[in-house]
């Protein structure tokens, strides 16, 4: 037994979905649309329980391969990357090399 269903559709929640979600191991309906959540909708999505999710009118960075599957086509934002890899690794940023200060003689 445990919670299987999370509807917290239009709740102006802001922030990122906690990993911690993954340990729901019962939940089947998660619905999260229409809130300010950002940051990556990640593989901890990925409940084997899960058959419905939706996450549209969000800001997520990127959503997991198999999250998207798992809410299916228009129950996501589609301008958002799908990913196999989500969150996506930062790429390398270029240093700024140092310049020589003149010091005063």
């Amino acid at each position: 037994k445990g919670l299987n269903q999370l509807v917290l559709n239009n709740n102006k929640l802001n922030g990122t979905i906690p990993s911690s979600i993954s340990h729901l191991d019962a939940l089947q309906s998660l619905h999260l649309s229409s809130n300010s959540l950002d940051g990556p909708a990640g593989n901890f999505l990925c409940i084997s329980s899960l058959t419905s999710l939706t996450l549209e009118d969000n800001s997520f960075s990127c959503i997991s391969s198999c999250a998207a599957s798992i809410a299916g086509n228009g129950n996501y934002d589609s301008t958002t990357p799908v990913t196999a890899q989500c969150p996506i690794p930062p790429t390398a940023t270029p240093t700024a090399k140092p310049t020589a200060t003149p010091t005063a003689k």
